[in-house]
């Protein structure tokens, strides 16, 4: 049984894949493109039977089983799932500038995506329950990348705010309930 709000690895058939599920969302990571793909509740699911039916179905006839869904939708699950989507030509052009790593004494976890590591400090054991395991797969225990940005979450009074490498970046209110 599961508590409202765990974040749940799911298996799926293209190992190339990565989907995490919470509540009625589920994630997607792409290891081929890079991407990160997010479904709610009917297409959460949908994506998932498509996944479960891509090994023993052809696009055409997955198309045919979901007759009330948008043909395009069901074909781009169908590539995803099979590991034939492709990458967004994006270029990428940071907006902020984080400033300077610099060392302190607060407990990290790390995880690194190519030459960058993210120093994470987490506030609490809850923050580190519900976030760890989306990160887990870029978990490293000795990180070797030669960029290093600290991530910081500070609670202050009604809002959480996030510091990357020490500038506040971003501030995020707090849900009643």
């Amino acid at each position: 049984m599961t508590k409202k709000n765990d974040v749940i690895k799911l298996s799926l058939q293209y190992k190339a894949l990565y989907a995490f599920a919470m509540d009625d969302s589920l994630l997607v990571y792409s290891d081929n493109t890079q991407n990160v793909y997010g479904f709610e509740k009917g297409n959460a699911a949908l994506f998932l039977q498509i996944d479960e039916l891509s090994f023993t179905h052809s696009s055409d006839e997955i198309v045919e089983m979901f007759q009330t869904v948008d043909a395009t939708l069901v074909k781009q699950m169908f590539d995803l799932v099979s590991g034939k989507e492709e990458a967004d030509d994006i270029a990428y052009e940071p907006d902020r500038e984080y400033g300077v790593y610099t060392e302190d004494n607060l407990t990290r976890i790390y995880y690194q995506s190519d030459d960058i590591v993210f120093a994470m400090h987490y506030p609490n054991e809850t923050f580190y329950e519900r976030l760890h395991p989306v990160f887990e797969y870029l978990y490293v225990e000795n990180p070797t990348g030669n960029k290093m940005v600290s991530i910081d979450l500070v609670q202050a009074e009604d809002l959480w705010e996030v510091y990357l490498n020490n500038k506040l970046v971003e501030q995020l209110y707090l849900k009643e309930g």
